[in-house]
């Protein structure tokens, strides 16, 4: 009964680790002690005494240790300062600073990581985060590109920042709406992340594409072909030029001028390639149409 209570309490424990004599005591006590409440309650603790690790903050240092020497309140009361293993006990008590505490700061860890404090987005190199150093399949890619690609795949300047090679973007040739700042379409290779990066969506080979799909009200969309946001241009930017003109009830083409120019065509203007396509959609009828407004 005193032995049980002794284990129980942690002075069993606190004996054997100040006693010298503890593994003579040890054989003695197993001979003479009564193990009919359990022989694991009294061979377990015992084991976890030469096994065990705790924080040794007694030395200023970020480390835990298994000596057997650690201080009495942590034996006493079961044990409840110690781990099983070095990386439980720097889990618990050290993880803030996991890496030290484990002995990690000295493994080689190469390759790029993404830099989520940095204001660009961009992967780096060299010293990890703590819990990305404990997960290098996870969070470690081979070369810049490979991790701008896994984190920050909106961002097509992030290979650049990341001091990779640059790929060149497959939609700086595109249309976007620049509804921001010069409420006209650009092909500037500066569309927003999100409109990169769902170019179907948001982007359009042309510039009449575009105007014609974001500004087709009263004259925005004779502004926004407008080169620049300056004055209208004297033709249509785009390849298909004519359309009806259903006062004179020919084709004009989509110009400024003198005829066949019937003026910058609108929004819900048809444009057709070509005179006779236009006439033989439209003005079937009207056998004088081929001959054209010249």
């Amino acid at each position: 009964g005193d032995l049980k209570a002794a284990l129980q309490d942690g002075t069993f424990l606190l004996g054997l680790k100040n006693d010298s004599s503890a593994t003579a005591d040890i054989i003695a006590i197993l001979d003479a002690a009564d193990l009919s409440w359990g022989f694991s309650d009294l061979v377990i603790p015992i084991l976890n005494l030469s096994s065990s690790w705790y924080p040794d903050w007694n030395s200023g240092e970020i480390r835990c240790k298994n000596d057997g020497n650690a201080p009495d309140y942590m034996t006493v009361g079961g044990g409840w300062w110690h781990e099983s293993s070095k990386e439980k006990c720097c889990t618990k008590y050290f993880q803030w600073a996991y890496d030290i505490c484990a002995g990690e700061s000295a493994i080689d860890v190469t390759g790029f990581f993404p830099a989520w404090e940095e204001s660009e987005p961009r992967c780096d190199t060299g010293d990890p985060p703590n819990y990305m150093r404990r997960n290098p399949d996870v969070w470690i890619l081979d070369t810049a590109e490979e991790c701008c690609e896994k984190y920050f795949s909106w961002a097509p300047t992030c290979v650049v920042n990341s001091g990779g090679t640059a790929v060149v973007d497959p939609t700086a040739a595109l249309y976007y709406a620049d509804w921001s700042q010069t409420n006209t379409c650009l092909n500037d290779g500066e569309a927003p992340g999100y409109m990169k990066s769902s170019p179907k969506v948001w982007m359009y080979n042309t510039l009449d594409e575009c105007c014609k799909t974001n500004y087709f009200w009263g004259d925005q969309y004779s502004k926004c072909i407008a080169p620049g946001g300056t004055s209208s241009p004297a033709s249509s930017p785009s390849p298909e030029l004519w359309y009806v003109d259903w006062n004179e009830k020919t084709c004009v083409t989509s110009c400024v001028g003198p005829k066949p120019c019937g003026g910058l065509h609108k929004s819900w203007n048809v444009l057709h390639s070509s005179l006779s396509t236009c006439c033989k959609e439209h003005l079937w009828w009207n056998k004088d149409c081929k001959r054209g407004p010249f």
